[in-house]
């Protein structure tokens, strides 16, 4: 093949390495635009993630019963709890997700979830000293209650009648939106708390938050204070930061 040196073309070598470098650039720009860098997401605020439409499957605790009361059990797949089946959880390791179905009700002591808890709507959720690898997401629900509880990823829940977060952790961010009541208190949060648009009143006390803390749109607006901000506290929650 004869070669025009006078000719802009580019040698095969050239060529292989100028392709691979422009892939390499088109990654690093998506993954910006996600909000990660090389060591994970920088800014793990924004949209709240919603439930899969249709419950999961996944075991069934009870067996068909109206109740259980399950204790120093182990389960290697999801676990979803059938609507309206109330169920007792006592140092129960899930390897996968636990879904609470429409009105099931799930308190859990000790314990841990690797995946995430999907709370449906009408359905109960109330943690003590349990640990969560994944984020806790609610959807209409009527309660909540985390109490000494470590969550990795983020607490976001939607139009739910009551969240209680408390003397616990979370990784990532607490979203609480158009819901009830929240309580925030005594809480060591990685990301933003950003609580907008609830109706039963926000009470955020005593936590250290990495992130921002950002209240939008509640009526009352927030009471609390002490809590220790090492991003920005702002607009209804301006005055909250220690």
């Amino acid at each position: 093949m004869h070669l025009d040196r006078n000719s802009n073309a580019m040698p095969p070598a050239r060529r292989w390495g100028a392709a691979i470098a422009a892939v390499l650039l088109t990654f690093a720009l998506a993954a910006c635009a996600n909000g990660q860098g090389p060591d994970g997401p920088q800014n793990p605020g924004g949209p709240l993630t919603t439930l899969p439409p249709t419950v999961p499957q996944g075991d069934d605790p009870s067996g068909g019963s109206g109740s259980c009361m399950v204790s120093d059990a182990s389960f290697d797949d999801d676990v979803t709890v059938p609507a309206d089946v109330d169920c007792t959880f006592v140092n129960v390791t899930i390897e996968g997700n636990l879904v609470l179905s429409h009105g099931a009700g799930v308190t859990s002591t000790g314990g841990h979830v690797d995946g995430n808890v999907l709370v449906y709507p009408n359905a109960e959720y109330s943690a003590e000293t349990t640990t969560v690898g994944g984020n806790v997401q609610s959807e209409q629900a009527t309660a909540v209650d985390l109490s000494g509880t470590a969550v990795d990823g983020n607490v976001q829940t939607v139009g739910t009648d009551s969240l209680v977060v408390s003397d616990g952790s979370v990784g990532g961010d607490i979203q609480p939106e158009d819901g009830g009541s929240v309580n925030v208190t005594g809480v060591n949060v990685g990301g933003n708390v950003q609580v907008n648009a609830n109706t039963g009143g926000v009470n955020i006390n005593d936590n250290v938050i990495d992130g921002n803390l950002q209240c939008e749109g509640n009526d009352p607006a927030p009471t609390g204070g002490g809590n220790i901000v090492n991003g920005d506290a702002e607009g209804q929650c301006s005055g909250l930061a220690a």
